[in-house]
């Protein structure tokens, strides 16, 4: 498989201008210096806990949030270069499918309305007669029949909305979609129909996608390679299978200790429970020594590089 998209040590930051009793407006980096690739057809899973920079990173690469600084590549072509109107080929290749399917759903418009807008706004030559069966097909694909289309978003329940905003995402045929937590709102039941969904969709339409998720559940069922983010940082990734096996960073290892399920882990004595409080991020070297029970002097010092701990498995860690 050739490399679809290819990020480049993405950065970005916020000023937060707001500090209680005044002082240096503090700079927050919310993504810090990340690299990674997605290729064809692949479904590349990131995983972490709120704040660490995942839903921050999707939409750095889509340019929801602009970059502080970084490459973003889709077949070879830094997007970051191009203006507005160069970038519009790239917006209907690259979509995104949110965490609450209300952010992409005006609730005074029909489900029709909603999906004709992106359609239109990319094939503005379309007749009503093509519009009105490519509308039809789309809704087929996500299960519905074309008589809902003219419901308006209240009239369906939470999965059968988030289903619309899939049918939205993947209306003009992107190649790339970036998935934010698509399913946390859902109950058990609807998440396994929706996530059985995107993966039938990718096989079926070629796609290939960043899925956001904090739950390892997801992630592992879903993801053909996982990386881990820690305070802006992507500290540990791997294969699926590897990952779930092996996994090789102290902050994955706490993550795994986490899941309240019997075990996810394939080696039942791989189970992680020296687990540090949470407590401030590390200002200086690794983000993570002020919680790991394995921290050493040179990880309060110095920040980890990553490593290749073995094959296609990459760790920054300095105990690797």
């Amino acid at each position: 498989m050739s490399t679809l998209l290819e990020v480049k040590h993405l950065s970005k930051f916020y000023i937060n201008k707001k500090r209680i009793f005044g002082g240096t407006p503090e700079t927050v980096k919310a993504v810090n210096d990340i690299s990674f690739h997605v290729d064809e057809q692949e479904t590349l899973g990131i995983v972490g806990e709120s704040g660490c920079g995942k839903s921050t990173t999707g939409r750095a690469v889509l340019r929801l949030h602009e970059p502080t600084a970084g490459e973003v590549l889709f077949r070879g072509t830094n997007i970051l270069d191009l203006s507005e109107d160069e970038m519009r080929p790239y917006r209907q290749k690259m979509q995104m499918v949110f965490q609450n399917a209300n952010s992409c759903l005006d609730p005074r418009w029909t489900v029709e309305r909603s999906l004709a807008e992106p359609i239109l706004l990319h094939n503005p030559g379309i007749g009503k007669g093509e519009l009105d069966d490519k509308i039809d097909t789309i809704m087929e694909e996500v299960g519905f029949s074309p008589m809902y289309k003219k419901k308006y978003p209240h009239e369906f329940s939470g999965g059968q909305r988030q289903r619309i905003g899939i049918a939205k995402a993947i209306s003009v045929s992107p190649e790339f979609v970036v998935c934010d937590e698509p399913v946390s709102a859902l109950d058990v039941s609807v998440q396994a129909q929706v996530l059985n969904l995107m993966k039938r969709l990718k096989e079926e339409r070629k796609l290939s996608y960043l899925f956001i998720s904090h739950d390892l559940s997801v992630i592992r069922f879903i993801s053909d390679r996982v990386g881990v983010m820690y305070a802006g940082r992507i500290v540990e990734l791997a294969e699926t299978r590897e990952f779930f096996k092996n996994a090789l960073h102290p902050y994955s290892k706490v993550l795994m200790a986490a899941v309240p399920k019997p075990v996810i882990m394939e080696d039942k004595n791989a189970l992680y429970q020296g687990i540090g409080k949470i407590s401030e991020v590390s200002r200086s070297g690794c983000p993570f020594a002020t919680r790991c029970p394995h921290a050493m002097d040179i990880c309060r010092q110095q920040m980890p590089e990553e490593r290749e701990a073995a094959p296609g498995h990459k760790v920054m860690c300095h105990l690797y």
